[in-house]
Parts: structure tokens; C-alpha cells; sequence
């Protein structure tokens, strides 16, 4: 009543270091293949895998290091994948996916106006088709038109006759334009919009003139 059935091998990674009789299969680690023993010694020990990522090379032996070949720090004894420097912006002409830090090599086109509303900080050189938010007047036929602007801020002038005794006057009109009047009395020499006998004096005293 008394007997511990345990694995008897102190080599075996179940090793049962209480047991009184073999009647458990002991299990062992194999160093080759990355394996080591848990090292609990009361039976209940298991099997480690020390290959991680099963490449062959145990972790501890894993060299992390730039696997790009022709990367500024690439390492050919590395193992695991590290970082490696170069240009890691996915729209560059010369985009590496294997590149983790950005070196500053990237060619990129795109806006390098900062006024636009699509610049691109990244932008090596300008392929012409930035978008600009310019406020002001949209409207073509406006003495102030502004061809840049798309939205439009309510700027534009009007143009008309700004003279309320003008025929076309135009109350809405902020910018001056051409006035039509009426056409003055005829006979009205003096302008006082009344034909009288000083106008028939102001005749007589040009009767007879040759005009210029």
C-alpha cells in the first residue's frame, strides 16, 4: 500500500524522485531537436519545445537580425527576421515590404505644397496635381473672379448702375457700371428741365454762328 509507481530515471523529464517501483513509462528530452525537461521532479515533469518558430535553431541560438540583402545592416548570420532600414512607405517608387524603419530614402510623388489640401510630407518631387480649398468668388462673369477658388465666400461683385437716377439703375450692384439716362429736353439750352424765354435768348444770342 505503500509503493509509488513513478519513472525511477533522474534523466527523464517525469522523473518521480519518490517513486518505489518503475511502473511509468519515463519520457526524455532530446537536445538535438530543442527539447529540455520542464525539471519538476515529483513525476509531473513534461517536455519543453525550445523552437519557438520550429526552424531548427533553438531560440537560444536565434540570431535576430535585417535579412534584406543589400540593406545597410544586414546581417547574414541572422536567423530571425529584424529591422531593416530603407523605405517602408507602401505608394514610393522604391517600396521594400522588407523594410521595417524608414531611412529616409523613399522616392515619392505627390503635392509639396503645404497650402494644398492633399500634400503629402513625404513628397520627394511635385507630379502636379495638388488641390487647393481657396475661398472666394466663383463667379465667372465677377470683375473679381477668382479661377483658384472653390468655395465660394460670397466676395463676388455685382456689376451695374449704382446711380438711382440711371434708367438701368441696380440696387444690388457693388461694382460701378455703365448708367443710361434719359435724353435731355430739347430746347432746354439752360438745363433748369423747364423751356422758357431764357432759352430763346440763349438762342438768339448764338443765332447766326458758324459752329466749329
Amino acid at each position: 500500500a505503500d509503493e509509488i509507481v513513478g519513472c525511477q530515471d533522474p534523466a527523464a523529464c517525469n522523473f518521480n524522485s519518490a517513486a518505489t517501483d518503475p511502473g511509468v513509462t519515463c519520457t526524455f528530452a532530446d537536445a538535438a531537436n530543442c527539447q529540455a525537461c520542464s525539471g519538476a521532479t515529483n513525476g509531473t515533469g513534461t517536455i519543453l519545445d525550445l523552437d519557438s518558430d520550429d526552424d531548427g535553431i533553438c531560440d537560444a541560438n536565434e540570431v535576430v537580425g535585417c535579412q534584406t540583402i543589400g540593406a545597410t545592416n544586414y546581417n547574414s548570420a541572422a536567423t530571425d527576421p529584424g529591422p531593416c532600414p530603407g523605405c517602408n512607405i507602401p505608394y514610393a517608387d522604391n517600396y521594400n515590404p522588407a523594410d521595417d524603419l524608414n531611412n529616409g530614402t523613399c522616392v515619392v510623388g505627390g503635392c509639396m505644397y503645404e497650402a494644398a489640401t492633399n500634400y503629402d510630407e513625404y513628397a520627394t518631387y511635385d507630379i502636379g496635381e495638388c488641390e487647393f480649398n481657396y475661398e472666394g468668388c466663383t463667379s465667372s462673369n465677377a470683375p473679381n473672379f477668382n479661377p483658384l477658388a472653390v468655395i465660394d465666400d460670397g466676395s463676388c461683385l455685382v456689376v451695374g448702375c449704382m446711380d438711382p437716377d440711371g434708367l438701368n439703375y441696380n440696387p444690388a450692384a457693388t461694382f460701378a457700371g455703365g448708367c443710361d439716362y434719359p435724353d435731355a429736353c430739347p430746347g432746354d439750352l439752360n438745363g433748369n428741365g423747364v423751356i422758357t424765354v431764357e432759352d430763346l435768348l440763349m438762342l438768339f444770342q448764338v443765332y447766326g454762328e458758324e459752329c466749329p
